[in-house]
């Protein structure tokens, strides 16, 4: 009879470690960062945008994308730009399948003579995570200017034109760099 107990316990015991491995090895591949786009104003107008990867996810249309709200009347904008997925390809949450790499594009309209403050936590990037923002090119989609390190800057500024507003598109690519075993 103890010997039942005993092999109960192990076997039980083996399911939990074996459930406990997978669930830590889904948390390790799974992350979310948020980014905010807050234009000046008497009353700040700000858009909280989620991007990430997720294990259940895939880059097309699903429920863990979430669409964007339409523009503000001032004209202020952000939002995730992803053509075929929500409505007008607009998500302010827009999470995409586990892999490397992963690139997302960020849409922002500041209005004439306004200024919206592009920001995020680099502190909430994983120590094994390369960050990259970089400006695309509106017409070609082109990298246009010099790649910046997310971990190291955290703010981009945009400002409105005298007489336009000025439209700007980033690319963001996140790299995961396997940990090395010692």
């Amino acid at each position: 009879m103890k010997r039942m107990n005993l092999i109960t316990t192990l076997t039980l015991l083996g399911v939990l470690v074996l459930a406990a491995c997978t669930s830590s090895a889904s948390a390790a591949t799974d992350w979310t960062m948020g980014i905010s786009a807050e234009m000046a104003a008497d009353t700040p107008i700000t858009a909280y945008l989620t991007y990430g990867v997720n294990s259940s996810a895939n880059d097309g249309d699903d429920e863990f994308d979430k669409d964007a709200p339409l523009a503000d009347p001032s004209g202020f904008d952000a939002y995730f730009d992803e053509p075929g997925v929500g409505y007008e390809g607009r998500l302010k949450v827009n999470l995409k399948s586990v892999g490397t790499p992963k690139n997302w594009t960020l849409m922002v309209f500041a209005p004439k003579t306004k200024t919206v403050n592009v920001s995020w936590t680099s502190g909430d990037i994983l120590s094994n995570a390369e960050m990259q923002i970089r400006e695309l090119d509106l017409d070609t989609n082109e990298p246009v200017g010099s790649a910046i390190d997310m971990k190291a800057q955290d703010l981009i500024t945009i400002t409105g034109g005298t007489y336009s507003p000025t439209i700007k598109r980033y690319g963001i690519t996140a790299t995961t760099i396997p940990h090395l075993q010692p």
